[in-house]
């Protein structure tokens, strides 16, 4: 079982940083696969609509609701024992516990007395669904622009990374569209998750690595073009030293191939952008 103090490192190390991890998002968690806990084909049916699952979801239900969240961290811990009751649960009591952490997830908490977020619940509520696969792809999907989490990035962040943790191929489309978000924190988190469609069709793999080039590449340019004093300057200074390292890291994990100057990655793209990145590729 994963303690919750255990939860809690996995839940913070998503907080939206200039260095991120360079393996894909897909690897095993504590024991779990890549593609999720769902039952595998073959197996004992799991029991279902247990009461012991409704009693924590009442309770959790009943812990979040207190706004000023004095009872966040006992929520976090329910949210880990819904995580490990998860593989061991039916198809409806899988529904419902996926329902119940999205809903911990838009949860309102006041501002802290340094007035910043009061999001622990949210960012450890995200980061299980990221490890409920693929059944909490949809409420993932929907996560990702709910006016819930314009107040917190770093729980937007852990959305943005679990939904490349899941990888359901809808996901696609709004963590690219992500890419163009003015806080360079998601744009750093959502090319993370983009890393997880590593098994993807290349035509997707593609279009991912297209858009990541379209992302850092005018920044870069600026970079090259523009005068160090000047406010343009700054924020492509600031914008692409929060970005660069997470579109190389998602770069390399989709192409197998490695460049640290953006503009070689370009001249990579435009020379193999046509070909078949799967000649040889191991099944």
């Amino acid at each position: 079982m994963i303690a919750m103090s255990t939860l809690l490192t996995l839940l913070l190390s998503l907080t939206p940083a200039t260095a991120v991890p360079l393996t894909p998002v897909t690897g095993p968690i504590s024991g779990l696969t890549a593609a999720g806990m769902s039952q595998e084909e073959g197996e004992a049916p799991k029991p279902d609509e247990r009461p012991e699952v409704a009693k924590l979801l009442d309770q959790l239900e009943e812990h979040y609701n207190d706004r000023k969240g004095e009872q966040d961290e006992a929520a976090v811990g329910l949210v880990d024992s819904l995580l490990q009751e998860f593989p061991e649960s039916g198809p409806k009591d899988r529904e419902s516990i996926v329902d119940g952490i999205a809903d911990a997830v838009t949860v309102k908490r006041l501002l802290d007395d340094e007035d910043q977020p009061r999001d622990t619940l949210q960012i450890a509520a995200a980061t299980a669904l990221g490890r409920m696969g693929p059944e909490s792809g949809p409420a993932l999907i929907k996560l990702v622009d709910h006016k819930a989490l314009r107040e917190t990035l770093r729980a937007h962040g852990a959305v943005l990374k679990s939904l490349g943790r899941v990888h359901p191929e809808k996901g696609v489309k709004p963590l690219i569209e992500m890419l163009d978000h003015k806080d360079e924190e998601l744009v750093a988190a959502a090319s993370v998750g983009l890393a997880g469609y590593v098994e993807a069709d290349q035509k997707v793999r593609k279009d991912i690595v297209e858009n990541l080039l379209k992302t850092i590449i005018p920044l870069k340019d600026a970079l090259a073009n523009g005068e160090d004093a000047s406010s343009a300057y700054e924020e492509a200074r600031e914008r692409f030293d929060a970005i660069s390292a997470a579109v190389r890291d998602t770069l390399q994990v989709l192409t197998g191939h490695d460049e640290r100057e953006f503009y070689a990655w370009r001249d990579w793209w435009n020379d193999n952008k046509k070909k078949d990145w799967d000649a040889g590729r191991a099944d």
